[in-house]
């Protein structure tokens, strides 16, 4: 048996009132997707499976059959947040992020004291140390153009990105943006700029070099059962407030470029505006499939925890080898806890 979602769970209600074409896609039943309803879609990847079922079906339809239960799983949390009038989206990582984004949170709460809830670090920095000038000038910068590959002293700003995907299907028609397809093949992108991200660089971060000597080997242990949990990634499943998005997501094309849309022969960059007439009507958009969307990460702002920015994560892991591996890594988390804290 898998486990698909962590963290919460679904009422009957939501289910009963979420639309029947993601439903359709996994029961290959596309004359009823045809013949489905054509405007006010409860999610983005239900508008964008009446749009582009066909070749969803074609490019992603073993990812689908191996996957449909966390699909599903993670459709079903789609349906709940938007129900709630706030704007979703996903990221697929390699499964190793996990790990360090478990690792990273618990030093974190540690040092600041305080209890992270629905919330994964996707970048990794010593919060003690953070150039307020310097993160706005980045934020205002990408926030007016987008990626920067040469920035300042030919620094790229692509690290700086998260890419996103608004359907859960998105970019099936360039599945180098897919998220979907990431999962499935274990991949992403981070590695055109190597993080050098270890459980000793984690440490420092904090100032705990010495603490990491006494747990390393511990520490390596249980990161090589980690590694051998799935050969798939994880998804990063996103919940945000209209405000929030205005003010940290971009539109974009491949690599992070800024892109436009046009809605009835209208052009707009505006995210909140596109996802809400693309649910109410998709068939007044132009192509939408390989829209991609940028979260532009800042120590300052995306990069804090704040209810109006809650992450979620699934996996494919055997649900009750998920429940033992963690039942390992608390305990092993405790025992750090308790010698930072005494």
């Amino acid at each position: 048996m898998k486990k698909y979602f962590l963290l919460f769970t679904l009422t009957q209600s939501f289910l009963l009132k979420a639309d029947q074409v993601f439903n359709y896609l996994l029961n290959n039943n596309f004359s009823a997707i045809q013949e489905s309803k054509k405007t006010d879609f409860d999610t983005p990847t239900d508008a964008h499976i009446f749009q582009h079922y066909k070749i969803i079906n074609q490019n992603l339809r073993h990812a689908i059959k191996n996957g449909s239960s966390l699909l599903t799983a993670i459709h079903q949390k789609e349906v709940e947040e938007n129900l709630k009038g706030r704007y979703t989206f996903v990221h697929a990582q390699q499964w190793f992020w996990e790990w360090y984004e478990e690792l990273y949170k618990m030093l974190y709460e540690i040092k600041h004291k305080t209890t992270i809830s629905n919330f994964y670090f996707s970048r990794f920095f010593n919060p003690d140390k953070i150039d307020l000038q310097k993160e706005e000038e980045i934020y205002q910068d990408i926030l007016k153009q987008g990626r920067i590959d040469h920035w300042k002293k030919g620094k790229s700003l692509r690290p700086r990105l998260l890419f996103l995907n608004a359907p859960l299907f998105g970019n099936t028609q360039n599945l180098v943006c897919c998220s979907v397809d990431f999962w499935q093949n274990g991949s992403d992108w981070s590695w055109l700029h190597p993080h050098g991200i270890s459980n000793e660089t984690l440490f420092k971060k904090f100032s705990l070099q010495s603490l990491y000597k006494k747990y390393k080997i511990a520490l390596q242990k249980l990161e090589q059962e980690h590694k051998a949990l799935t050969s798939h990634g994880h998804i990063l499943f996103f919940s945000m407030t209209k405000q929030f998005v205005t003010d940290n997501v971009y539109m974009a094309r491949m690599c992070g470029y800024k892109n436009n849309v046009n809605i009835n022969g209208q052009s707009t960059n505006n995210v909140c505006t596109f996802i809400d007439k693309f649910k109410q009507n998709p068939l007044q958009m132009g192509e939408t499939d390989v829209i991609e969307f940028c979260l532009i990460l800042t120590k300052h702002r995306s990069l804090q925890p704040t209810p109006a920015c809650q992450i979620f994560a699934f996996n494919d892991v055997d649900a009750q080898k998920w429940k033992e591996f963690n039942q390992k890594r608390e305990a092993l988390f405790t025992q750090i806890r308790k010698d930072i804290t005494g």
